[in-house]
C-alpha cells in the first residue's frame, strides 16, 4: 500500500499505481497547487512531523548484524525481532528501547516490525556492497545445512547415515539442486515479503518457481558446462589421474555385472583357475577389455600377447586337471609314456624283490598252470618265454628263475593276443587272455610280493592295449565300455592306461578344435558325459573337472572378445605399420579416415592411451595364490581400486555439497523481496512553496 500525506490528509493508493495517478490525485487534492502555508502553519507542521519521527521505535541490532541474520533467517529476522520486542511486558520493553535507541517505544509489533525494515532499507541503499555481503555470509548458514550429511557432522549423527543420504544424496544432482533452490526460494519469498500473511501461498509459488528455476540452471550449467570443460582443460594440461579413470571404467563395468570390487574377489578366489583374471568376472568386463585394447599401442599389444599365450595354455591345463582328477593314484599321467616311464621305474625293486622271494610251482599251489602246461598255445608262450630267459642269460635251474619264466610266459602271451587282434581273429584272441588270466592268478595266489609289483606296472603291452581302447571312448558301446571297465580295475597299472587313453581322447579334441572352440562342448558332446563320469575316480572328482571346464569357457569368452578384430581395426593396416597414410597410399581414403577417427578418438572421448593401459593392467592381473610375501596379485589390485573408490565417492559427496550449497544461496538470493519504504510520507509529503508536478 502506498500512503501519501497532503494538507495533513492521508492517502492511500494501492501497490503498483502508477505515479502519474498519484499525482493526478495529489494535485485535485491541492487544487493543482501546493498551497503555501503561512510560517506559523509551517512550522507547526514541521514540529508535529518532527514529534511523529521522534516516536517511532528504531532497529534493534546494528545494520551488517541485522543482514547476517536475515540472511540466516531467510527473511525471518525482521518477524522475529519484532515479536520478541512487542511480547516483552511494558517496564521491559521501555528499559530495552531506551538503552539501544534513545526513545520511548509505542509497543506494536507493527511499529517494530516497520522499525526494522526501515532499518534494513536505509542500511542497504547507504552500504550496498556491505549489505550484500553481509546477507551472503548469513545465507550460508542453512545453505550449510542443506549442504550435505558432512557438512554439518551433528546433523549427520542425528538423522542418521541412511536419511541423510536421501536428504542430502552422494553426488551432484541437478533435480536435487533445483527442489533445493525451490525450497528456500518459496521460503525466502514469504520471509521477505513485506505483504499480508494472507497472500503468501502465492510469495512462496512465486519464490519457488524463481529459486528452483535459478538453482538448477546453475546445475546445468555446472554439470554440462562447466565441468566438462574442467575435465577437458585437466585432459588438455595433462593433470588427469589415469589410475583413477581406469577403476572407475572397471568399477562401472563390474556394476553391470552385477558385483561390486569385494565380490569379484570372492568370485576369482573361487575358480580353480589361477590364471583368471578381473577381465574374466562378466560380460561386461570383457567388453571394457576389447574397448580398452581396441586402438594399437602398447595396451594392445599387452592384451594380444597375454590371451594368446593364455589360449595356448588350454589343452597342458586341461592336462594337468585331468591328471589330479580323473585317477586316485599319484603316479597317473594322461600321456601314456610317461605312464609307463613312470610306472615301470616305481616298479623295478618291487619285480626284483618278487624274484628273490619266488615260490616254487607244484600242482597244489598252482593248479592252472599245472594243466595249462599242455595246452598248444600256453606251450607255445611257455617256448618264447623260455627263449626269452636264454637271451638274458638267466638260467632256468632256480625257483626264482623258473617264476620269473612263468613272467616271460604272460609277456609272450601278451604279444600273441596283440597280434591276433590286429589280424581279426578275436576268438582266438579270446583264447590266448582267459590262458593269460588263469596264469596271473595262480602266481598272484602263490606270491605276494609279484601281485604288488605286477600292479605297480602291468607291462608295457598291457598298459598300451588297455591305452588304446580308452581312446575310443567317444565311439564305443556302453556295454563294451562297461566290460572293459569291470575287466582294467583288477589292475591298477591296466586301469590308469585306460584311464590316459580317454584323457588323449579329450585332450585330441580339445587341441582339434581350436583356441577359440568351447572346451566344455568339445570334451562333453551330447550323449558322452554319463560315459566319461565313469572313468574318474569319484562324482565329485568329474564335477570338479566339469567345473573346470566352466572357467575355462569364460576364459574363452575374454579371449574372444580380447583377441577379435574387424576391418575397422587399426592394427589390420598392412602397409608395414604406417597405419592411416599407409591406408591412404593404397588408395584407400574412407578406411584412412577410418583408421586415423580411431587412433584419435581416445583423447577426444577421454580413453587416452595411459588410462587405456592402466586399465588393460589391472583387467590382465592373474589371480595368483598369496604367499607369505604378501597378498596375490589380484588382491593388491582390489585393494587400490577400494581406495580409489573411496576418494573418488569422497569427492563426489564434497561436489553435491557445494552444489547444495550453491543451490540453497542461489534460490534464497533468486526468491527474496528487496525492503520498500516504511514511512513513505517522510518521502512523498510536498514542501512549502514547491509545485506538485502533474503528468497528462
Amino acid at each position: 500500500m502506498i500512503t501519501k500525506i497532503v494538507n495533513g490528509e492521508r492517502l492511500e493508493f494501492p501497490d503498483g499505481t502508477p505515479q502519474s495517478v498519484i499525482n493526478r490525485v495529489i494535485a485535485q487534492k491541492s487544487g493543482g497547487m501546493a498551497s503555501v502555508p503561512n510560517p506559523m502553519e509551517a512550522r507547526a507542521q514541521a514540529q508535529a512531523a518532527m514529534r511523529n519521527r521522534e516516536s517511532r521505535p528504531g532497529p534493534l541490532l546494528p545494520g551488517a548484524l541485522n543482514e547476517v541474520l536475515q540472511g540466516a533467517t531467510l527473511g525471518f529476522s525482521d518477524e522475529a525481532i519484532a515479536a520478541m520486542r512487542a511480547g516483552l511486558d511494558p517496564r521491559q520493553r521501555k528499559q530495552l528501547s531506551e538503552q539501544i535507541t534513545g526513545q520511548p517505544s509505542p509497543g506494536s509489533y507493527e511499529d517494530y516490525l516497520k522499525a526494522e525494515r526501515e532499518g534494513m532499507r536505509q542500511y542497504q541503499e547507504q552500504n550496498p556492497i556491505t549489505s550484500t555481503v553481509a546477507n551472503l555470509g548469513g545465507a550460508f548458514v542453512p545453505a550449510m545445512f542443506t549442504g550435505g550429511p558432512g557438512a554439518i557432522p551433528a546433523v549427520s549423527r542425528a538423522v542418521g547415515p541412511r536419511l541423510a543420504g536421501m536428504l542430502f544424496g552422494r553426488a551432484p544432482s541437478v533435480g536435487r539442486m533445483t527442489a533445493t533452490g525451490a525450497g528456500t526460494g518459496a521460503v525466502s519469498a514469504v520471509g521477505t515479503s513485506e505483504k499480508p500473511i494472507t497472500e503468501a501461498p502465492s510469495e512462496a509459488a512465486l519464490g519457488a518457481v524463481t529459486g528452483g528455476a535459478t538453482a538448477g540452471t546453475l546445475g546445468l550449467l555446472g554439470q554440462y558446462v562447466a565441468m566438462p570443460a574442467y575435465r577437458q582443460i585437466k585432459r588438455m594440461m595433462g593433470f588427469n589421474d589415469t589410475n583413477q579413470m581406469a577403476d572407475r571404467l572397471i568399477v562401472d563395468a563390474l556394476r553391470k555385472d552385477g558385483v561390486d570390487p569385494n565380490q569379484a574377489l570372492a568370485r576369482l578366489q573361487g575358480m580353480q583357475r589361477g590364471e583368471a583374471t578381473l577381465a574374466d568376472v562378466g560380460e561386461n568386463t570383457a567388453a571394457l577389455l576389447r574397448r580398452v585394447s581396441a586402438n594399437a599401442g602398447q595396451a594392445r599389444q599387452e592384451t594380444q600377447t597375454f590371451l594368446s599365450n593364455r589360449a595356448a595354455e588350454r589343452a597342458p591345463r586341461i592336462s594337468d586337471d585331468l591328471r589330479t582328477l580323473m585317477s586316485g593314484s599319484q603316479d597317473f599321467y594322461t600321456d601314456v609314456t610317461d605312464l609307463i616311464a613312470k610306472r615301470r621305474a616305481d616298479a623295478d625293486p618291487l619285480y626284483k624283490a618278487a624274484w628273490a622271494n619266488a615260490p616254487v610251482i607244484t600242482p597244489q599251489n598252482a593248479p592252472d598252470i599245472w594243466a595249462m602246461r599242455g595246452y598248444p598255445s600256453f606251450k607255445a608262450a611257455m617256448e618264447k618265454g623260455i627263449d626269452r630267459m636264454r637271451d638274458r642269460g638267466l638260467p632256468l635251474n632256480s625257483p626264482g628263475n623258473i617264476f620269473r619264466a612263468l613272467h616271460e610266459t604272460k609277456i609272450a602271451l601278451d604279444d600273441m593276443i596283440t597280434n591276433n587282434m590286429k589280424e581279426g581273429h578275436k576268438n582266438q584272441a579270446g583264447i590266448l587272455l582267459d590262458l593269460k588270466e588263469r596264469l596271473l592268478r595262480d602266481m598272484d595266489n602263490v606270491s605276494g610280493p609279484y601281485k604288488i609289483a605286477r600292479q605297480a606296472y602291468a607291462g608295457d603291452s598291457e598298459m598300451l592295449t588297455a591305452m588304446n581302447e580308452g581312446r575310443n571312448i567317444y565311439t564305443m558301446e556302453e556295454l563294451k565300455l562297461r566290460d572293459f571297465m569291470k575287466r582294467f580295475s583288477k589292475n591298477p597299472s591296466e586301469y590308469d592306461s585306460f584311464r590316459a587313453g580317454i584323457a588323449q581322447a579329450m585332450l585330441e579334441r580339445v587341441r582339434a578344435g581350436g583356441p577359440n572352440a568351447d572346451p566344455l562342448q568339445l570334451v562333453f558332446p551330447r550323449g558322452s558325459e554319463q560315459r566319461i563320469r565313469g572313468a574318474f575316480r569319484d562324482d565329485q572328482a568329474f564335477e570338479e573337472f566339469k567345473n573346470r571346464l566352466l572357467e575355462e569357457r569364460t576364459m574363452l569368452r575374454t579371449e574372444t572378445a580380447g583377441l577379435r578384430r574387424n576391418p575397422m581395426d587399426p592394427t589390420q593396416t598392412d602397409q608395414g605399420g604406417l597405419g592411416p597414410v599407409g591406408t591412404l597410399a593404397s588408395g584407400r581414403p574412407v578406411r584412412a579416415a577410418v583408421e586415423a577417427a580411431q587412433n584419435a578418438m581416445p583423447s577426444v572421448a577421454g580413453m587416452t592411451p595411459e588410462t587405456a593401459q592402466s586399465a588393460v593392467s589391472k583387467l590382465l592381473m592373474p589371480s595368483a595364490p598369496s604367499t607369505n610375501l604378501g597378498p596375490d596379485p589380484i588382491e593388491r589390485t582390489i585393494a587400490g581400486i577400494l581406495n580409489s573408490l573411496q576418494q573418488e565417492e569422497a569427492a563426489l559427496t564434497s561436489s553435491a555439497r557445494r552444489g547444495q550449497v550453491q543451490a540453497t544461496v542461489a534460490g534464497g538470493l533468486a526468491a527474496a523481496r528487496e525492503p520498500t519504504a516504511q514511512y513513505p510520507e517522510d518521502e512523498g509529503q510536498p514542501q512549502p512553496q514547491m509545485q506538485i508536478p502533474i503528468e497528462q
